[in-house]
């Protein structure tokens, strides 16, 4: 189960396409700016490429203008939330899809399935900001006792987030 602070994130970032204060459309020296605001970029250190992973964070720049923002889970479907984003530390938390649904902050921000994007193992909605999330059933094999103890006692039932992004066209 994910926590109430996480399912905040994910419910603030699905209706607004922010993530504190990173947004598509936001230039090079802004976006680091951000980062090192959200504590995931160290003073003195910049964005490196067009394609940058903070933990579960992911900037992607083009012509120096942030183009692509999201949340991109680990292999296992798990998060990994650093510096200011994890509160205490990082965390590693599988959310299931009606988890997502039914938090009360998400329950807030319209939405419809992403027929483009769903089909069989996989399921995408798009809210009405252009946020996709992207839920998938395809975790069995990469979920392990050292990624989710708990999972191994407990299999993973049905649908888990995989992915969060907001875009603009390049």
């Amino acid at each position: 189960m994910a926590s109430a602070t996480f399912l905040t994130l994910i419910a603030a970032f699905a209706g607004t396409g922010e993530i504190g204060p990173l947004h598509c459309g936001s230039g090079r020296e802004e976006v680091v700016r951000g980062l090192r605001k959200l504590a995931l970029l160290a003073p003195g250190d910049t964005v490196c490429g067009d394609l940058d992973k903070f933990g579960s964070v992911e900037v992607g720049l083009s012509q120096d203008v942030l183009v692509l923002l999201g949340l991109d889970s680990d292999g296992d479907c798990s998060f990994e939330l650093l510096g200011r984003l994890g509160q205490d530390g990082h965390r590693s938390e599988h959310v299931h899809y009606q988890e997502v649904l039914d938090a009360p902050a998400q329950q807030a921000v319209p939405w419809s399935t992403d027929p483009a994007a769903t089909f069989p193992g996989q399921r995408a909605i798009r809210t009405a900001c252009g946020v996709s999330l992207s839920f998938t059933d395809d975790h069995s094999e990469r979920v392990t006792a050292d990624s989710c103890p708990e999972c191994v006692r407990e299999p993973l039932p049905g649908l888990l987030l995989h992915s969060i992004y907001a875009s603009i066209p390049t």
